[in-house]
């Protein structure tokens, strides 16, 4: 069990079961951020295998 205090002054004591809710929602949020993430760099990827690279703008080539 951990306790602190906080900036009021109040006793904050949380609990190990707490604890381990806290950090199972923390992980479900960072698994939906690792998949949103792999769809992005999937559509990314797919959007530069469609790009033409050999286009111009005012004059300048792109690299």
């Amino acid at each position: 069990m951990l306790a602190f205090v906080d900036l009021s002054g109040v006793d904050i004591v949380t609990t190990d079961q707490e604890i381990l809710v806290r950090l199972q929602e923390i992980e479900k949020r960072m698994d939906k951020m690792e998949a949103t993430l792999e769809s992005i760099n999937s559509v990314l990827k797919k959007v530069e295998q469609n790009t033409y690279f050999g286009c111009y703008v005012e004059g300048e080539k792109l690299d």
